[in-house]
C-alpha cells in the first residue's frame, strides 16, 4: 500500500473525486475498471488485486472526507457514484444494513448465541470502549 508517496495519494484521490463528480446518482454509476483506469491512468492488471489501492482510496474518502460514496455490486450493472438524494444513500445503507446483519447472523450462528444476545454483546463491548467499565470481551461465549 505504501507503493504512493503522500503526494501521489493526494493526486489521486482528487483524481478520484473529479471523476465521480460525473457519476452522481445511481444510473450515472461508473463500472470499477472505468474508474480505476481514469484515476490511475492505466490498465488494471486483476479485477481483485490489481485494484485493492482504489478501494482504499474509496474507504478514505468516505470514512475520511465523509463523502457519499455509493456502490452497486450487480455484475451487469455495477459500479461507483456519488448519491444524488437522501433517498439514494438510504437504499446504499439498507443493502450495507442487510449484508453486515447476514454476516453478524453467521457469527451468532457459530457461537451458538441468539442475535440479539450477540448484538447486546457487542453493545456493551462498544461502550466499554467508550471508557465505561463494562466487560471487554465476547470471548466467554461457549462454542
Amino acid at each position: 500500500m505504501n507503493k504512493y508517496s503522500l503526494e501521489e495519494r493526494r493526486e489521486l484521490k482528487s483524481r478520484l473525486k473529479s471523476v465521480l463528480m460525473g457519476h452522481v446518482g445511481p444510473s450515472n454509476k461508473i463500472g470499477m475498471g472505468e474508474l480505476y483506469e481514469q484515476v490511475f491512468q492505466e490498465k488494471y492488471s486483476n479485477r481483485i488485486n490489481g485494484t485493492k489501492m482504489l478501494r482504499v482510496l474509496i474507504n478514505e474518502l468516505q470514512n475520511i472526507e465523509r463523502l457519499r460514496i455509493c456502490s452497486s455490486q450487480s455484475r451487469i450493472n455495477g459500479g461507483y457514484y456519488l448519491a444524488q438524494t437522501g433517498g439514494d444513500l438510504n437504499g446504499y445503507c439498507d443493502v450495507l444494513t442487510h449484508a453486515a446483519l447476514k454476516k453478524l447472523k453467521k457469527v451468532a450462528v457459530l457461537r451458538r448465541v441468539a442475535l440479539p444476545e450477540l448484538l447486546g454483546q457487542m453493545r456493551l463491548n462498544l461502550t466499554a470502549e467508550d471508557g465505561l467499565n463494562v466487560q471487554h470481551s465476547t470471548s466467554n461465549i461457549e462454542l
